[in-house]
């Protein structure tokens, strides 16, 4: 992937966690996440949709008011 961009949103971020590791990624109010964290927190939201039958294709909506807001209780 060196040299280019990629362009899948899951590619996305675990090219930040490689690349940015324990830099912070995302800072709301008093919480603080790394982009490594960010990226183990996103896998793991991705499992759990998945086993509540969630597929390739499907839409799914997240209503919150920061993009903390869904990470921080995973």
């Amino acid at each position: 992937m060196r040299g280019q961009m990629p362009n899948m949103a899951e590619d996305i971020v675990e090219h930040a966690a490689v690349h940015y590791g324990k830099k912070i990624a995302i800072i709301d109010g008093e919480h603080a996440l790394s982009f490594v964290e960010v990226n183990e927190r996103s896998l793991r939201l991705a499992e759990r949709l998945r086993d509540l039958g969630v597929q390739k294709g499907d839409a799914v909506q997240c209503n919150c008011r920061t993009a903390g807001s869904l990470l921080w209780p995973i």
